[in-house]
């Protein structure tokens, strides 16, 4: 009977140790991971790299992994990611679980601001500074958020063009409640200051509030844009809102 449990073992450890070492090439003629396209693909499922990948209208290059065994004890199947994003480094930990659920933890990715403008249908202006994105935790679950805690800084935020003027230093504070999501706003330090709240329920209905509070040296172009977006209150904050649902924007 022990030599049979010891048999067993064996090619229990053969078969996990021939599939992570198996070229990678090889094992995504096999395994389907869309909506993920990997395209230049080395090495292999222990440790390789591929140039480029594409999720839906998300692509990254030089992405690098490597297999972490000893998430294998927390029932989870993860990996160690690097790669490159809109022209800023991203890393962090990427893993699966029992439950069918993906995780993304300690993730970091560092932006430009002047790569904004490849993100707007209608690049109406131009930004710089230095925009930063650390998040603890996210969880994806059948294809929707279930939970996210990080934050985004966007420091020496400047705009640019169609004319210059340095608006402040933003922060974003990222958390999931048992009512469902919430971004926080916070910004000073420029010509203008911000404070906001965005929450989604767990069915996808949204609201969405922004107050944005000019300085007095603001420029006289950036008045006359609020103008534009929101009336003036009496405080001199500008307020804008927005409610909806998610879905409708994917």
């Amino acid at each position: 009977m022990r030599k049979r449990y010891l048999m067993l073992f064996a090619i229990l450890a053969y078969a996990i140790a021939l599939l992570f070492t198996l070229p990678t090439v090889q094992l995504l003629r096999w395994v389907d991971i869309r909506p993920a396209a990997l395209s230049g693909v080395g090495g292999s499922v222990w440790h390789g790299s591929a140039e480029q990948v594409q999720v839906n209208e998300f692509t990254a290059t030089g992405l690098r992994w490597r297999f972490l065994p000893a998430r294998l004890l927390f029932g989870e199947v993860a990996f160690g990611v690097q790669a490159d994003y809109a022209g800023g480094p991203a890393e962090g930990r990427i893993s699966a679980d029992w439950r069918r659920q993906l995780h993304l933890r300690a993730f970091s990715h560092r932006l430009d601001a002047r790569r904004l403008v490849d993100f707007m249908p209608l690049p109406l202006a131009e930004f710089s500074g230095a925009i930063r994105t650390d998040l603890e935790q996210l969880t994806v679950e059948e294809g929707a958020l279930k939970s996210v805690n990080g934050k985004v800084r966007w420091d020496q935020a400047t705009l640019t063009a169609p004319f210059q003027t340095l608006l402040g230093n933003y922060r974003v504070d990222l958390r999931t409640t048992e009512r469902g999501h919430r971004a926080e706003l916070r910004g000073d330090g420029g010509t203008l200051g911000a404070e906001g709240d965005l929450r989604v329920q767990q069915d996808g209905r949204f609201n969405a509030q922004v107050a944005l509070t000019p300085t007095r040296n603001a420029p006289r172009e950036l008045v006359e844009q609020l103008d534009f977006m929101a009336r003036r209150q009496r405080d001199g904050k500008y307020l804008l809102r927005h409610a909806g649902r998610v879905q409708d924007f994917w």
